[in-house]
């Protein structure tokens, strides 16, 4: 249909051309004349549509027959030669009139074509950052509505083949077709990735899980075996020689007390390995004072500690730790078994506490530092000192117990020439819970 402004704007530049010939019409023949009309012409096929502009080659014909052409004021032609110059005027503006919309058609085109490559790259860096299934469907769902102008949904059961992927609402423009095909293309590399790496990740997890539960038998069938076999040894002695005296008797029970402690200890590591080896290792996050948390880790570990001193830094502002206070409180006691564990009765441990949202926990020693590797201490069943008891498991659950937490730890040499090891903390995912004042009685 005509547009009345699109008319308008025909009427406006014919009538325009008119006046400036009939301005200068004593400097111009007639026929040099057309020129404006032609002028007019091209104005209207870059101006408007191409409908509406072929309207301004009829009305420059008129206009030109009508006020300069003999007889004048008139649609009649005294002169046959005439027509030649309204035919050549009208084809002109025709043709012109079709190149200038057939070349905006391209320009058009092109421009669309540029955006929907520039929307697939788009849209392929949204999937690269998708991580699961839904992810790449929602971006998907999201993407392929704008870039295809019809709903589309995404049908994740496996077996379908790649063209039957998308889902459309609604029928699919013709001019969408090849776009729709991209898409399709992209969503399928996407969840492909996004199911190879699930595959590799359960397969690394089955692997890790089997090198774990070897370990933990081989370290079950020899580890726990010599404190057993103190044990019974010992329990053996004390049944068995009735006139031990006090001295020997003692000895023989506090061998028995120490040698079941470290059976506990090793029982207590192999749990907590197997428990955060599995893929979701259910914390129970609660909101600790951090105070607490080392209170409770120095007592469980007083008899250890020897004739070291330990000093504990604490910033009297720290907020509550939220983690799971059982798992937490045995990475404390973890780090603190290890650095007496490596260091001379004479030495000092520091246990020291900062930060604000992200906590930031170190214990570090002035003892005789790290080996070559230090990284490699926080793998399982690795001993920095071979002659060392231990199941090498201390440091590498409390790695694992860190990253539960969404956290690291990090070793390193402490400012006192000894070792360092870091717990960081990320920033907590929930606000500290208000705790209200009691009631002045």
């Amino acid at each position: 249909m005509t547009s009345w402004r699109d008319a308008t704007v025909c009427v406006v530049l014919v009538g325009a051309a008119t006046l400036a010939s009939a301005s200068a019409g004593a400097l111009f023949a007639p026929e040099d004349i057309v020129m404006a009309y032609v002028v007019a012409v091209l104005a209207a096929a870059f101006a408007i549509g191409r409908r509406t502009a072929l309207l301004a080659p009829a009305l420059s014909v008129a206009a030109y027959n009508f006020f300069f052409v003999p007889p004048f004021y008139t649609f009649e032609v005294s002169d046959t030669r005439h027509l030649l110059t309204f035919g050549v005027l009208f084809g002109a503006g025709v043709l012109v009139t079709t190149l200038v919309q057939r070349l905006r058609a391209q320009q058009d085109q092109t421009r669309a074509r540029a955006e929907r490559l520039q929307a697939l790259c788009n849209l392929s860096g949204e999937l690269v950052g998708t991580r699961d299934e839904e992810g790449v469907a929602g971006v998907a769902r999201s993407a392929g509505a704008r870039l295809l102008g019809v709903p589309v949904d995404v049908a994740l059961d496996e077996a379908l083949p790649s063209p039957d992927l998308l889902v459309f609402g609604a029928p699919l423009p013709k001019d969408r077709e090849e776009a729709a095909l991209a898409v399709t293309h992209q969503v399928s590399l996407a969840l492909e990735r996004v199911r190879n790496d699930r595959r590799a990740a359960a397969a690394d997890r089955r692997a890790r899980a089997e090198e774990v539960r070897a370990a933990l038998l081989s370290t079950v069938s020899h580890d726990l075996r010599t404190p057993l076999a103190a044990i019974v040894g010992a329990a053996a002695a004390v049944q068995e020689n009735r006139d031990l005296d006090e001295v020997e008797r003692d000895e023989l029970l506090g061998l028995v007390r120490s040698e079941g402690q470290r059976m506990e200890q090793l029982v207590t590591n192999l749990l907590d390995m197997t428990r955060l080896a599995a893929s979701d290792p259910g914390l129970r996050r609660e909101w600790i004072p951090v105070d607490e948390l080392v209170g409770s880790a120095l007592r469980r570990t007083r008899d250890d500690r020897g004739g070291r001193r330990v000093d504990v830094e604490l910033d009297p502002h720290l907020p509550l730790a939220h983690v799971d206070p059982l798992l937490f409180e045995q990475l404390l006691v973890n780090l603190l078994q290890n650095a007496f564990r490596h260091t001379p009765p004479s030495s000092t441990v520091w246990i020291t506490v900062q930060g604000r949202d992200d906590l930031r926990w170190t214990v570090h020693d002035d003892g005789p530092g790290l080996p070559a590797d230090p990284e490699a201490l926080l793998e399982p069943f690795v001993r920095g000192d071979t002659a060392a008891r231990g199941s090498g498991l201390g440091l590498a659950i409390c790695r694992a117990v860190a990253r539960a937490h969404g956290g690291e730890l990090d070793v390193g040499s402490g400012p006192n020439g000894g070792a360092a090891f870091h717990v960081l903390m990320p920033p907590r995912d929930e606000p500290e819970p208000e705790v209200p004042l009691e009631e002045v009685q």
